[in-house]
């Protein structure tokens, strides 16, 4: 495959998007999928891949609301994730500034 200009994409650093919707039901609490992609700008169906892979890591917390909305939370472990990630991230920040 050719890769050229039409075809590259940006690349947002690791763990950003989990950061930010880990964020994002911290401050929120209960929140769905299709919230969760219109605050970040992403697709219904990206936001809910995501959040199934944090609901699988243990780092959300899922119950159904009706029919199949589903509702998340931040969990424990979340939380400490989130705490690791922001103190890694500022860490790396302040290598690169030294």
């Amino acid at each position: 495959m050719q890769i050229n200009e039409e075809t590259t994409m940006e690349r947002t650093p690791r763990n950003a998007a989990k950061i930010e919707i880990l964020n994002i039901l911290k401050n929120m609490g209960d929140t769905t999928s299709w919230q969760i992609a219109l605050i970040t700008n992403r697709t219904p169906e990206a936001a809910s891949m995501a959040l199934l892979r944090y609901h699988s890591m243990g780092l959300v917390s899922r119950r159904t609301l009706t029919g199949r909305t589903k509702i998340y939370d931040i969990t424990d472990r979340g939380l400490a994730r989130l705490a690791w990630l922001n103190q890694r991230e500022s860490n790396e920040l302040a290598y690169v500034e030294s």
